[in-house]
């Protein structure tokens, strides 16, 4: 993968689950509020290193080993990351989402340029030519790692079952990554069914499994029933599935992405109707998933059309420590001097900006800057 920096590794909780996690200590550069951060210790003040995203490349080299493991009589074959050796400073590790965010950013899928019809099978398109980069130990990462568009037929996994039944053994169990959009989601009580492939049973969660995604996805696992009816908005899934010598399939993990109906990341359904509303628009801006070099704060949204540096914030959230966090991010970008537009996500979306609006905002600064050299 191109860029340096980031490392993976899988670790195990308290509760016998392994999760792809960063290595501890390093929490040095992560921006307030990252789900892939912990809260600042009083002790130290360090963050962990952030991935970053600069110049259209993550600080990212990864490198994904598959091995066995075995707790307490539980086999499971758990996706490792192998160490690497950089010399640029930056992301030691993260969890599932994280590597699913990297491969978004680093498709260019959080970019819209140029207006064009993007689809299901040109989305993956463009996946499967970031994961052809990684690799298994010196072998291509897609040896166990499958990417399904919207035409995969369901012998294509059937086929890989096989494999992975012949792999396993009485003591282990192989193990796939699977990336696809959910097609249809069904819930039976506390149990969520998906559908990622055409023609294919549906993947069963457990109840575990369901309440990890109203936790950790709430914006992605709300929209579930909507998949495969409305348009208006698309999510993907990244499963890890393991398979036992009788070919029995279990979901050991499973991440989430929302995206918007011309499958652009974003982290909330208010981004999705931004997003979508900035396409109808024809205009030119990019989602932001990954840490930004040099700033503290990570924008939801950058437009490229209005002659200025322009950053938009979706605030979606009224409890009284976000609104404290809302403050701090308004005031801190402009002591950056960058021109912010923000939606508190109420009603429709507003107004996007214009570039009379950056103009206006820009002369304000420099008069104001003219103002202070002719007091001193």
């Amino acid at each position: 993968m191109k860029g340096t920096g980031l490392k993976l590794c899988a670790k195990l909780s308290k509760n016998d689950k392994y999760f792809l996690a960063r290595y501890p200590g390093q929490q040095g550069l992560h921006a307030v509020g990252c789900p892939f951060g912990e809260p600042i210790s009083e002790s130290n003040g360090k963050r962990s290193a952030a991935i970053i995203y600069a110049d259209g490349f993550t600080n990212a080299k990864v490198t994904v080993k598959f091995k066995l493991g075995n707790k307490k009589g539980v086999a499971k074959r758990v996706p490792r990351i192998k160490k690497h050796s950089s010399e640029v400073t930056g992301r030691n590790s993260c969890k599932q989402q994280g590597m699913l965010e990297v491969m978004m950013c680093e498709a260019g899928l959080n970019l819209w340029i140029e207006p064009a019809k993007r689809t299901n099978a040109s989305t993956f398109t463009a996946l499967h030519s970031v994961a052809e980069k990684w690799t298994v130990n010196n072998a291509p990462l897609l040896n166990n790692f499958m990417l399904c568009d919207a035409e995969t037929e369901h012998c294509t996994w059937e086929n890989k079952r096989d494999e992975l039944k012949g792999l396993s053994n009485k003591k282990s169990r192989a193990a796939v990554l699977v990336l696809a959009e959910v097609m249809h989601a069904e819930r039976t009580a506390d149990v969520w069914k998906l559908k990622l492939l055409k023609d294919s049973p549906m993947v069963e969660l457990s109840e575990e499994m369901s309440s990890h995604l109203s936790e950790k996805f709430p914006s992605a696992f709300a929209r579930l029933k909507q998949c495969g009816k409305t348009g208006n908005c698309h999510v993907f899934a990244l499963v890890l599935i393991s398979v036992d010598m009788a070919g029995v399939e279990v979901v050991e993990h499973i991440s989430l992405q929302l995206m918007s109906r011309d499958y652009i990341p974003v982290r909330s359904f208010k981004e999705v109707k931004l997003a979508n509303s900035a396409v109808k628009n024809k205009r030119k801006f990019m989602t932001h998933l990954l840490k930004i070099k040099g700033f503290r704060f990570v924008p939801d949204f950058e437009f490229f059309d209005v002659g200025h540096r322009c950053f938009y914030e979706v605030f979606g959230y009224s409890s009284e420590d976000y609104q404290k966090t809302k403050g701090i991010k308004i005031d801190y970008w402009e002591d950056k001097k960058i021109f912010l537009k923000h939606w508190d996500g109420k009603g429709r979306v507003p107004n996007l900006p214009t570039k009379d609006e950056a103009a206006e905002y820009h002369e304000k600064l420099r008069q104001a800057k003219k103002s202070k050299r002719a007091r001193v």
